[in-house]
Protein backbone atom coordinates (compact mmCIF):
# COMPACT_ATOMS: atom_id res chain seq x y z
CA UNK A 1 0.00 0.00 0.00
CA UNK A 2 2.91 2.26 0.44
CA UNK A 3 4.38 1.95 -2.44
CA UNK A 4 1.37 1.97 -4.30
CA UNK A 5 0.67 4.92 -2.61
CA UNK A 6 4.05 6.43 -3.55
CA UNK A 7 3.92 5.20 -7.29
CA UNK A 8 0.59 7.41 -7.62
CA UNK A 9 2.69 10.52 -6.02
CA UNK A 10 5.45 10.13 -8.31
CA UNK A 11 3.11 10.03 -11.17
CA UNK A 12 1.34 13.21 -10.32
CA UNK A 13 4.18 14.58 -9.69
CA UNK A 14 6.03 13.80 -12.96
CA UNK A 15 2.16 14.64 -14.56
CA UNK A 16 2.60 18.30 -12.85
CA UNK A 17 5.97 18.93 -14.65
CA UNK A 18 4.76 17.94 -17.62
CA UNK A 19 1.86 20.05 -18.28
CA UNK A 20 4.04 23.06 -16.65
CA UNK A 21 6.34 22.40 -19.53
CA UNK A 22 3.93 22.57 -22.18
CA UNK A 23 2.24 25.39 -20.96
CA UNK A 24 5.84 27.21 -21.07
CA UNK A 25 6.28 26.60 -23.95
CA UNK A 26 2.86 27.02 -25.74
CA UNK A 27 3.03 31.14 -23.93
CA UNK A 28 4.41 32.38 -26.48
CA UNK A 29 1.59 31.15 -28.99
CA UNK A 30 -1.09 32.28 -26.11
CA UNK A 31 0.56 35.54 -25.48
CA UNK A 32 -1.99 37.97 -25.28
CA UNK A 33 -2.52 40.82 -27.97
CA UNK A 34 -1.22 44.19 -26.92
CA UNK A 35 -4.18 46.68 -26.12
CA UNK A 36 -3.25 49.99 -27.69
CA UNK A 37 -5.61 53.14 -27.37
CA UNK A 38 -6.23 54.94 -30.40
CA UNK A 39 -3.80 58.00 -29.64
CA UNK A 40 -0.97 55.56 -28.94
CA UNK A 41 -1.02 53.35 -32.23
CA UNK A 42 -1.21 56.41 -34.44
CA UNK A 43 2.14 57.35 -32.62
CA UNK A 44 3.95 54.22 -32.90
CA UNK A 45 2.50 54.16 -36.26
CA UNK A 46 4.47 57.53 -37.34
CA UNK A 47 6.99 56.48 -35.76
CA UNK A 48 7.74 52.88 -37.06
CA UNK A 49 6.33 53.18 -40.66
CA UNK A 50 9.02 52.54 -43.30
CA UNK A 51 7.75 54.80 -45.93
CA UNK A 52 7.26 58.47 -43.71
CA UNK A 53 11.31 57.12 -43.07
CA UNK A 54 11.63 57.34 -46.50
CA UNK A 55 10.21 60.29 -47.33
CA UNK A 56 11.95 62.12 -44.29
CA UNK A 57 15.07 61.02 -46.10
CA UNK A 58 13.90 62.77 -49.15
CA UNK A 59 13.84 65.97 -46.86
CA UNK A 60 17.77 65.18 -46.23
CA UNK A 61 18.37 64.96 -50.09
CA UNK A 62 16.75 68.36 -50.71
CA UNK A 63 18.78 69.83 -47.49
CA UNK A 64 21.70 68.91 -49.46
CA UNK A 65 20.74 70.75 -52.60
CA UNK A 66 21.46 74.10 -50.35
CA UNK A 67 24.96 72.82 -49.58
CA UNK A 68 25.45 72.28 -53.63
CA UNK A 69 24.45 75.77 -54.48
CA UNK A 70 27.22 77.36 -51.71
CA UNK A 71 29.72 74.48 -53.27
CA UNK A 72 28.92 75.81 -57.08
CA UNK A 73 29.58 79.50 -55.87
CA UNK A 74 32.26 79.05 -53.46
CA UNK A 75 35.70 79.38 -54.54
CA UNK A 76 37.27 76.58 -57.19
CA UNK A 77 40.70 75.30 -57.69
CA UNK A 78 41.51 73.32 -60.85
CA UNK A 79 44.75 71.39 -60.94
CA UNK A 80 47.17 70.16 -63.24
CA UNK A 81 49.96 67.89 -63.05
CA UNK A 82 52.02 65.95 -65.22
CA UNK A 83 55.40 64.62 -66.37
CA UNK A 84 56.72 63.84 -69.85
CA UNK A 85 59.77 63.23 -72.42
CA UNK A 86 61.70 66.06 -73.26
CA UNK A 87 64.58 66.46 -76.26
CA UNK A 88 67.16 68.03 -75.08
CA UNK A 89 68.78 71.74 -75.83
CA UNK A 90 71.32 74.82 -75.00
CA UNK A 91 71.00 78.49 -75.53
CA UNK A 92 68.24 81.49 -75.10
CA UNK A 93 65.53 82.91 -77.15
CA UNK A 94 68.75 84.32 -79.90
CA UNK A 95 70.44 81.03 -80.49
CA UNK A 96 70.03 77.36 -79.43
CA UNK A 97 71.11 73.94 -80.16
CA UNK A 98 68.72 70.69 -80.11
CA UNK A 99 70.45 67.45 -79.45
CA UNK A 100 67.71 65.27 -80.75
CA UNK A 101 69.13 62.11 -80.01
CA UNK A 102 69.34 63.22 -75.68
CA UNK A 103 66.37 63.00 -73.94
CA UNK A 104 65.26 64.26 -70.30
CA UNK A 105 62.15 64.25 -68.20
CA UNK A 106 60.28 67.55 -67.62
CA UNK A 107 57.46 68.03 -65.08
CA UNK A 108 54.44 70.60 -65.52
CA UNK A 109 51.80 72.13 -63.29
CA UNK A 110 49.69 74.62 -63.30
CA UNK A 111 46.62 75.62 -60.55
CA UNK A 112 43.89 78.27 -61.35
CA UNK A 113 41.81 79.88 -58.36
CA UNK A 114 38.37 80.82 -58.85
CA UNK A 115 36.17 83.11 -56.39
CA UNK A 116 32.58 84.92 -57.31
CA UNK A 117 31.65 87.90 -55.38
CA UNK A 118 29.47 89.19 -57.76
CA UNK A 119 26.51 86.80 -59.44
CA UNK A 120 23.79 89.46 -60.29
CA UNK A 121 22.35 87.85 -57.70
CA UNK A 122 21.88 84.49 -59.32
CA UNK A 123 23.45 82.62 -56.48
CA UNK A 124 20.42 84.25 -54.61
CA UNK A 125 18.01 83.23 -56.72
CA UNK A 126 19.21 79.36 -56.81
CA UNK A 127 19.89 79.08 -52.96
CA UNK A 128 15.83 80.63 -52.73
CA UNK A 129 14.57 77.65 -55.39
CA UNK A 130 16.84 75.07 -52.78
CA UNK A 131 14.84 76.25 -49.73
CA UNK A 132 11.49 76.03 -51.43
CA UNK A 133 12.74 72.44 -52.34
CA UNK A 134 12.91 71.73 -48.97
CA UNK A 135 9.38 73.39 -48.24
CA UNK A 136 7.93 71.01 -50.73
CA UNK A 137 9.69 67.95 -49.61
CA UNK A 138 8.71 68.06 -45.95
CA UNK A 139 5.32 69.13 -47.06
CA UNK A 140 5.64 65.48 -48.85
CA UNK A 141 6.42 64.06 -45.86
CA UNK A 142 3.27 66.37 -43.87
CA UNK A 143 0.83 64.91 -46.89
CA UNK A 144 2.31 61.15 -45.85
CA UNK A 145 1.36 61.45 -42.40
CA UNK A 146 -1.75 62.95 -42.70
CA UNK A 147 -2.61 59.44 -45.41
CA UNK A 148 -0.83 57.40 -42.50
CA UNK A 149 -3.28 58.53 -39.39
CA UNK A 150 -6.54 58.00 -41.73
CA UNK A 151 -5.10 54.22 -42.63
CA UNK A 152 -4.58 53.80 -39.28
CA UNK A 153 -8.10 54.98 -37.85
CA UNK A 154 -9.55 52.64 -40.69
CA UNK A 155 -7.89 49.76 -39.56
CA UNK A 156 -8.54 50.95 -35.84
CA UNK A 157 -12.27 51.42 -35.89
CA UNK A 158 -12.81 48.25 -38.76
CA UNK A 159 -11.36 46.08 -36.06
CA UNK A 160 -13.63 47.51 -33.56
CA UNK A 161 -16.51 47.00 -36.00
CA UNK A 162 -15.74 43.58 -36.68
CA UNK A 163 -15.13 42.89 -33.06
CA UNK A 164 -18.71 44.03 -31.86
CA UNK A 165 -20.35 42.07 -34.49
CA UNK A 166 -18.74 38.97 -33.45
CA UNK A 167 -19.43 39.44 -29.95
CA UNK A 168 -23.41 39.64 -30.72
CA UNK A 169 -23.65 37.03 -33.37
CA UNK A 170 -21.76 34.74 -30.62
CA UNK A 171 -24.46 36.14 -27.73
CA UNK A 172 -27.13 35.41 -30.42
CA UNK A 173 -25.78 31.48 -29.87
CA UNK A 174 -26.20 31.34 -26.69
CA UNK A 175 -29.19 33.20 -27.07
CA UNK A 176 -30.64 30.40 -29.56
CA UNK A 177 -29.12 27.03 -27.28
CA UNK A 178 -31.03 28.86 -23.99
CA UNK A 179 -34.01 28.91 -26.39
CA UNK A 180 -33.94 25.22 -26.71
CA UNK A 181 -32.81 24.89 -23.10
CA UNK A 182 -36.34 26.40 -21.80
CA UNK A 183 -38.89 25.14 -24.75
CA UNK A 184 -37.22 21.49 -24.36
CA UNK A 185 -39.64 19.15 -26.09
CA UNK A 186 -42.49 21.57 -26.67
CA UNK A 187 -40.58 22.87 -29.44
CA UNK A 188 -42.79 22.05 -32.81
CA UNK A 189 -41.45 20.49 -35.81
CA UNK A 190 -42.02 23.53 -37.46
CA UNK A 191 -40.53 25.88 -34.94
CA UNK A 192 -36.88 23.65 -34.72
CA UNK A 193 -36.50 23.81 -38.46
CA UNK A 194 -37.14 27.75 -38.10
CA UNK A 195 -34.38 27.48 -34.99
CA UNK A 196 -32.37 24.96 -37.04
CA UNK A 197 -32.00 27.48 -40.05
CA UNK A 198 -31.42 30.61 -38.16
CA UNK A 199 -28.37 28.78 -36.41
CA UNK A 200 -27.00 27.36 -39.52
CA UNK A 201 -27.04 31.56 -40.57
CA UNK A 202 -25.66 32.26 -37.67
CA UNK A 203 -22.80 30.44 -37.66
CA UNK A 204 -22.58 30.92 -41.88
CA UNK A 205 -21.77 34.47 -40.05
CA UNK A 206 -19.43 34.08 -37.71
CA UNK A 207 -17.13 32.83 -39.97
CA UNK A 208 -17.52 35.59 -42.28
CA UNK A 209 -17.12 38.51 -39.44
CA UNK A 210 -14.45 36.18 -37.66
CA UNK A 211 -12.15 36.28 -40.80
CA UNK A 212 -12.75 39.77 -41.05
CA UNK A 213 -11.74 40.60 -37.62
CA UNK A 214 -8.46 38.87 -38.21
CA UNK A 215 -7.98 40.45 -41.21
CA UNK A 216 -8.87 44.02 -39.74
CA UNK A 217 -6.48 43.11 -36.65
CA UNK A 218 -3.53 41.99 -38.95
CA UNK A 219 -4.59 45.37 -40.98
CA UNK A 220 -3.81 47.18 -37.72
CA UNK A 221 -0.57 45.82 -36.39
CA UNK A 222 0.32 46.25 -40.51
CA UNK A 223 -0.38 50.47 -39.68
CA UNK A 224 1.30 50.26 -36.27
CA UNK A 225 4.19 48.57 -37.53
CA UNK A 226 4.32 45.71 -35.05
CA UNK A 227 7.33 43.64 -34.65
CA UNK A 228 7.26 40.02 -36.31
CA UNK A 229 4.82 38.04 -33.92
CA UNK A 230 3.31 40.71 -32.00
CA UNK A 231 -0.50 40.77 -32.16
CA UNK A 232 -2.13 44.19 -31.07
CA UNK A 233 -5.65 44.90 -30.31
CA UNK A 234 -7.74 47.85 -29.82
CA UNK A 235 -8.26 49.10 -25.86
CA UNK A 236 -11.63 49.16 -26.21
CA UNK A 237 -13.95 45.71 -26.95
CA UNK A 238 -16.48 47.89 -28.74
CA UNK A 239 -17.07 50.11 -31.36
CA UNK A 240 -18.63 52.90 -28.76
CA UNK A 241 -20.03 56.24 -29.72
CA UNK A 242 -18.02 59.59 -28.91
CA UNK A 243 -20.18 62.95 -28.96
CA UNK A 244 -18.02 65.51 -30.68
CA UNK A 245 -18.59 69.10 -31.57
CA UNK A 246 -19.19 69.65 -35.14
CA UNK A 247 -17.65 73.35 -35.79
CA UNK A 248 -18.71 75.90 -38.88
CA UNK A 249 -18.12 75.08 -42.06
CA UNK A 250 -15.76 78.12 -42.35
CA UNK A 251 -13.69 77.38 -39.32
CA UNK A 252 -12.26 74.39 -41.20
CA UNK A 253 -11.72 75.60 -44.76
CA UNK A 254 -9.56 78.27 -42.58
CA UNK A 255 -7.52 75.49 -40.82
CA UNK A 256 -7.45 74.25 -43.75
CA UNK A 257 -5.69 77.60 -45.66
CA UNK A 258 -3.21 77.91 -43.30
CA UNK A 259 -2.48 73.67 -42.90
CA UNK A 260 -3.39 71.78 -45.74
CA UNK A 261 0.09 70.95 -47.34
CA UNK A 262 -0.68 71.28 -51.05
CA UNK A 263 -1.37 74.94 -50.42
CA UNK A 264 2.67 75.72 -49.39
CA UNK A 265 2.97 73.08 -51.91
CA UNK A 266 1.89 74.94 -54.81
CA UNK A 267 3.31 78.69 -53.18
CA UNK A 268 6.66 77.32 -52.77
CA UNK A 269 6.60 75.66 -56.00
CA UNK A 270 5.91 78.73 -58.08
CA UNK A 271 8.02 80.84 -56.31
CA UNK A 272 10.71 78.32 -56.67
CA UNK A 273 10.16 77.80 -60.51
CA UNK A 274 10.09 81.74 -60.78
CA UNK A 275 13.53 82.20 -59.08
CA UNK A 276 15.13 79.17 -61.25
CA UNK A 277 14.24 81.08 -64.32
CA UNK A 278 15.51 84.16 -63.47
CA UNK A 279 19.22 82.63 -62.36
CA UNK A 280 19.18 81.11 -65.66
CA UNK A 281 18.57 83.91 -67.04
CA UNK A 282 21.58 85.98 -65.40
CA UNK A 283 23.35 83.17 -66.87
CA UNK A 284 24.08 85.29 -69.89
CA UNK A 285 25.93 88.26 -67.78
CA UNK A 286 29.60 87.96 -66.75
CA UNK A 287 30.44 86.88 -63.03
CA UNK A 288 33.00 89.22 -61.42
CA UNK A 289 35.37 87.06 -59.31
CA UNK A 290 38.97 86.88 -57.81
CA UNK A 291 41.14 85.26 -60.48
CA UNK A 292 44.44 83.94 -60.08
CA UNK A 293 46.92 80.80 -61.45
CA UNK A 294 49.97 79.64 -60.62
CA UNK A 295 52.31 77.72 -63.76
CA UNK A 296 55.33 75.69 -62.95
CA UNK A 297 57.75 73.80 -64.98
CA UNK A 298 61.29 72.50 -64.30
CA UNK A 299 63.56 69.89 -66.19
CA UNK A 300 67.28 69.50 -66.87
CA UNK A 301 67.37 68.97 -70.39
CA UNK A 302 66.59 72.56 -71.37
CA UNK A 303 69.06 75.07 -70.18
CA UNK A 304 66.98 77.81 -68.11
CA UNK A 305 66.50 81.17 -69.04
CA UNK A 306 67.35 82.92 -65.89
CA UNK A 307 65.87 86.25 -67.22
CA UNK A 308 62.27 87.52 -66.01
CA UNK A 309 61.91 88.85 -69.78
CA UNK A 310 62.67 85.28 -71.49
CA UNK A 311 59.51 83.39 -71.95
CA UNK A 312 60.57 80.10 -71.00
CA UNK A 313 57.47 76.67 -70.78
CA UNK A 314 60.30 74.30 -69.67
CA UNK A 315 61.29 76.09 -66.50
CA UNK A 316 58.88 78.20 -65.19
CA UNK A 317 57.14 79.67 -61.76
CA UNK A 318 54.83 82.32 -62.29
CA UNK A 319 52.04 83.26 -60.02
CA UNK A 320 49.42 86.12 -60.65
CA UNK A 321 45.90 86.97 -59.28
CA UNK A 322 43.79 89.75 -59.45
CA UNK A 323 40.20 90.87 -59.76
CA UNK A 324 38.27 89.64 -63.84
CA UNK A 325 35.16 88.28 -65.11
CA UNK A 326 34.25 84.97 -66.01
CA UNK A 327 31.77 84.71 -69.06
CA UNK A 328 30.17 81.72 -70.58
CA UNK A 329 29.21 82.17 -73.94
CA UNK A 330 26.96 79.15 -74.22
CA UNK A 331 23.59 81.26 -74.40
CA UNK A 332 21.16 79.10 -76.00
CA UNK A 333 21.30 76.19 -73.32
CA UNK A 334 20.76 78.93 -70.64
CA UNK A 335 17.90 80.97 -72.85
CA UNK A 336 15.91 76.93 -72.93
CA UNK A 337 16.63 76.61 -69.35
CA UNK A 338 15.14 79.81 -68.25
CA UNK A 339 12.18 79.05 -70.65
CA UNK A 340 11.28 75.84 -69.43
CA UNK A 341 11.07 76.84 -65.52
CA UNK A 342 9.11 80.10 -66.65
CA UNK A 343 6.58 78.01 -68.54
CA UNK A 344 6.14 75.52 -65.23
CA UNK A 345 5.89 78.56 -63.32
CA UNK A 346 2.73 79.37 -65.34
CA UNK A 347 1.46 76.10 -65.52
CA UNK A 348 1.39 75.80 -61.42
CA UNK A 349 -0.21 79.07 -61.13
CA UNK A 350 -3.23 78.30 -63.07
CA UNK A 351 -3.13 74.88 -61.43
CA UNK A 352 -3.51 76.93 -57.98
CA UNK A 353 -6.42 78.96 -59.51
CA UNK A 354 -8.28 75.84 -59.31
CA UNK A 355 -7.04 73.75 -56.96
CA UNK A 356 -7.72 76.37 -54.31
CA UNK A 357 -11.56 76.24 -55.38
CA UNK A 358 -11.38 72.07 -55.38
CA UNK A 359 -9.32 72.22 -52.15
CA UNK A 360 -12.62 73.90 -50.40
CA UNK A 361 -14.72 72.03 -52.21
CA UNK A 362 -13.47 69.03 -50.79
CA UNK A 363 -13.60 70.25 -46.90
CA UNK A 364 -16.93 71.07 -47.87
CA UNK A 365 -18.36 67.96 -48.67
CA UNK A 366 -16.48 65.83 -46.20
CA UNK A 367 -18.29 68.63 -43.48
CA UNK A 368 -21.45 67.71 -45.11
CA UNK A 369 -20.91 64.13 -44.96
CA UNK A 370 -20.08 64.21 -41.51
CA UNK A 371 -23.16 65.75 -40.46
CA UNK A 372 -24.80 63.68 -42.67
CA UNK A 373 -23.51 60.43 -40.34
CA UNK A 374 -24.75 61.83 -37.61
CA UNK A 375 -28.14 62.32 -38.91
CA UNK A 376 -27.82 58.32 -39.92
CA UNK A 377 -26.55 57.35 -36.86
CA UNK A 378 -29.01 58.75 -34.24
CA UNK A 379 -31.23 56.59 -36.67
CA UNK A 380 -29.67 53.64 -36.49
CA UNK A 381 -29.62 53.96 -32.75
CA UNK A 382 -33.18 54.63 -32.59
CA UNK A 383 -33.90 51.22 -34.67
CA UNK A 384 -31.45 49.04 -32.69
CA UNK A 385 -32.78 49.81 -29.31
CA UNK A 386 -36.42 49.31 -30.66
CA UNK A 387 -35.33 45.81 -31.96
CA UNK A 388 -33.60 45.17 -28.77
CA UNK A 389 -36.98 46.04 -26.95
CA UNK A 390 -38.78 43.36 -29.03
CA UNK A 391 -35.85 40.83 -28.90
CA UNK A 392 -35.74 40.57 -24.91
CA UNK A 393 -39.94 40.63 -24.76
CA UNK A 394 -39.61 37.46 -26.64
CA UNK A 395 -37.75 36.20 -24.60
CA UNK A 396 -39.20 36.78 -21.75
CA UNK A 397 -42.05 35.19 -22.99
CA UNK A 398 -39.75 32.00 -23.53
CA UNK A 399 -38.96 32.21 -20.13
CA UNK A 400 -42.52 32.46 -18.56
CA UNK A 401 -43.82 29.66 -20.90
CA UNK A 402 -45.94 31.62 -23.67
CA UNK A 403 -42.67 31.74 -26.04
CA UNK A 404 -43.12 31.70 -29.64
CA UNK A 405 -40.58 30.67 -31.90
CA UNK A 406 -41.79 32.58 -34.48
CA UNK A 407 -41.35 35.71 -32.82
CA UNK A 408 -38.00 35.32 -31.72
CA UNK A 409 -36.71 34.61 -35.08
CA UNK A 410 -38.11 37.62 -36.29
CA UNK A 411 -37.13 39.62 -33.61
CA UNK A 412 -33.47 38.36 -33.69
CA UNK A 413 -33.46 38.78 -37.12
CA UNK A 414 -34.57 42.29 -36.65
CA UNK A 415 -32.08 42.91 -33.73
CA UNK A 416 -29.23 41.60 -36.02
CA UNK A 417 -30.00 44.36 -38.71
CA UNK A 418 -30.45 47.37 -36.89
CA UNK A 419 -27.58 46.75 -34.65
CA UNK A 420 -25.31 46.01 -37.90
CA UNK A 421 -26.69 48.81 -38.86
CA UNK A 422 -26.02 50.68 -35.90
CA UNK A 423 -22.02 49.35 -35.52
CA UNK A 424 -21.57 50.47 -39.20
CA UNK A 425 -22.99 54.01 -38.48
CA UNK A 426 -21.15 54.28 -35.83
CA UNK A 427 -17.97 52.81 -37.62
CA UNK A 428 -18.81 55.62 -40.61
CA UNK A 429 -19.14 58.37 -38.15
CA UNK A 430 -15.32 57.97 -36.83
CA UNK A 431 -14.33 57.37 -39.93
CA UNK A 432 -16.05 60.57 -41.21
CA UNK A 433 -14.00 62.44 -38.83
CA UNK A 434 -11.26 61.06 -40.31
CA UNK A 435 -12.10 61.98 -44.03
CA UNK A 436 -12.43 65.44 -42.70
CA UNK A 437 -9.03 65.55 -41.28
CA UNK A 438 -7.34 64.29 -44.00
CA UNK A 439 -8.47 66.95 -46.49
CA UNK A 440 -8.25 70.05 -43.86
CA UNK A 441 -4.96 68.75 -43.97
CA UNK A 442 -4.72 68.46 -39.85
CA UNK A 443 -6.31 66.93 -37.10
CA UNK A 444 -9.77 68.18 -36.44
CA UNK A 445 -11.40 65.87 -34.77
CA UNK A 446 -11.41 66.75 -30.77
CA UNK A 447 -11.16 62.87 -29.64
CA UNK A 448 -7.66 63.11 -31.19
CA UNK A 449 -6.79 66.34 -30.32
CA UNK A 450 -7.29 65.26 -26.41
CA UNK A 451 -5.77 61.52 -27.01
CA UNK A 452 -2.92 62.84 -28.80
CA UNK A 453 -1.37 65.87 -26.94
Amino acid sequence: KSKVGTGEKNLNTLFVAIVSFIVFCAAPALAVPTRIGIGDAISKGMLNNLELKAEAAKVTQAISDIGRVHGEFGPRIEGKAGLGPTTRATGNALSSRMESNRWGAIFLGQLEFTQPIFTWGRKTDYLRAAELGVVVRREDVKLREIELRYQIKEAYYGSLYAGSLLDFIREGKKDIDSVEEELGKKIGKEDRFRLDILRSQILAKEAEVERAHKVALAGLGLRVGAKAGEEVAPLEDWIEVEDRKVEPLEHYLKVSRAEKPEYRQLEAGIVAKKSLANAEWKAFWPVLAVLARYDFAYTRAREDQQSIYAYDPFNQDNFVVGLGVKWDFQWGLPAAKSSKFSAEAVELEAKQSYANEGFELLVKKAWLELKETEAKLKAAQDGAKAAKKWLAHALIGVSSGLGDVKKIVDAYQARAATLKDSYEAIFEHHLAWAKLSQVVGAEVDPLLLTKTK
